[in-house]
């Protein structure tokens, strides 16, 4: 965890996005490594409707934010 908010803070400092955004994909990805067993005693209909809903919620956000497209 320390090495993506290092990662963070650094891109942060040096003001380059691609080094922040690694360092946020990085915590996330650790974080939810971390909690594998909370997400393994879901049930799986849950875990499949949950990301069906993220999916959809990014899908109507990108064609909200779609310009000139009318």
């Amino acid at each position: 965890i320390f090495e993506a908010l290092i990662l963070v803070f650094l891109g942060m400092g040096l003001k380059y996005r691609l080094i922040t955004w690694w360092g946020i994909a990085t915590l996330v990805l650790e974080v939810l490594y971390q909690m594998r067993d909370i997400f393994y005693a879901l049930p799986k209909y849950l875990i499949s409707a949950t990301l069906g809903v993220m999916l959809l919620a990014a899908a109507i956000v990108m064609l909200q934010r779609r310009k000139g497209d009318d």
